[in-house]
């Protein structure tokens, strides 16, 4: 089984490894964060996007925060 494997696999991110793994900008995946478009959930001084949320919206048809009021 690969009860081990999936153990060791994390269920949320910070800021900078979620940007890697989606190949955009720490400061993209924050500025998507603060205009409330991708949630995170803060652990202390931490902030951790889930890799739940993460998914969500990436497959949002509209995920950028620049597109505020157009």
């Amino acid at each position: 089984m690969n009860t081990d494997r999936q153990q060791e696999r994390p269920i949320a991110r910070g800021i900078r490894e979620t940007a890697q793994i989606v190949g955009l900008s720490p400061s993209f995946i924050r500025k998507a964060i603060e205009a409330g478009d991708l949630r995170s959930t803060r652990i202390g001084r931490r902030v951790l996007v889930k890799d739940a949320d993460l998914l969500a919206w990436i497959n949002t048809p509209s995920n950028s925060p620049s597109e505020e009021g157009q």
